[in-house]
């Protein structure tokens, strides 16, 4: 059993082998983020448990969000930098 910061049990890991991962990801979860890496958080977003088969699965729209975000900054950030060569080709040519 996991507990969390109010004393209440937060994870069930069932028998007395179980993955590291498993174990990482219901510590940061039953912390609410205190401990652990901001990795960590970022891999918890990634991955949501399931009872059914009592491991973590990978969560799809936690990586689509995640790789949506990725991609939107990438975007504004080559964006402006040709935003930026343009403005300064334009300063010299004048």
């Amino acid at each position: 059993m996991v507990l969390g910061t109010d004393g209440r049990i937060s994870r069930y890991l069932y028998g007395v082998d179980f993955p590291a991962r498993d174990l990482r990801l219901a510590v940061v979860e039953a912390s609410q983020g205190k401990v652990g890496t901001t990795l960590d958080r970022v891999i918890l977003r990634c991955f949501k448990y399931d009872p059914a088969s009592r491991k973590y699965h990978v969560y799809v729209m936690g990586v689509l969000r995640y790789g949506a975000g990725f991609f939107a900054t990438g975007l504004a950030v080559l964006l402006g930098a040709l935003w930026w060569r343009e403005i300064k080709k334009k300063e010299k040519a004048a």
